[in-house]
């Protein structure tokens, strides 16, 4: 698949600076591109009332790639966009599902703000929603629990009490993937 996994920075700064912005938008697409946002239909309306402080990941569908996804409505493209909320609901599903440990640690929990998230060594302050919702059944490939000893002493994390450390593969399509994998 030849779709572009872009960032915040790449599409929503033509969609919510300016009142003409969603043109500009669908003109880098065709007259009337699909948007998607949370796997629901929506608007372009409805995309530029998002704010970019929302958004987790943007992919930008083009030609066959948009009509094979989303039939002949995607003949001028799609926008599919990913709030960081959809996306975060996203990756703790999914840990749930493929780690017993991660399941009952957030059972206990009820959240994963104490959680520090490191995907193949490298992490970051905040959680990137986005990246962490890509990684899927083709990609994952093991989740670990670290202590907070573990954290302090591999990785010089002292903000968190719990590290979550995830092998994966990355996604051929990711933008910057190299710095995210």
């Amino acid at each position: 698949m030849k779709a572009i996994f872009t960032t915040i920075l790449f599409l929503i700064p033509l969609i919510s600076s300016a009142q003409k912005s969603p043109e500009k938008a669908a003109k880098l697409l065709g007259a009337d591109p699909i948007v998607i946002i949370d796997s629901v239909k929506a608007s372009m309306d409805e995309l530029a009332a998002i704010g970019e402080q929302n958004v987790a990941s943007i992919l930008i569908l083009k030609d066959k790639d948009a009509v094979q996804a989303y039939g002949p409505e995607g003949n001028n493209g799609a926008v599919v966009v990913q709030t960081k909320t959809f996306a975060r609901k996203t990756y703790i599903n999914f840990f749930r599902s493929v780690s017993p440990k991660y399941d009952s640690l957030f059972n206990v929990m009820k959240t994963d703000t104490a959680f520090r998230y490191i995907i193949n060594d490298k992490y970051k302050a905040e959680p990137d929603a986005g990246t962490l919702a890509t990684i899927d059944k083709e990609l994952f490939i093991s989740l670990t629990i670290l202590t907070d000893e573990e954290l302090k002493k591999k990785y010089k994390i002292t903000d968190k009490l719990i590290g979550i450390h995830i092998r994966s593969k990355a996604p051929s399509n990711l933008y910057h993937k190299r710095k995210k994998f």
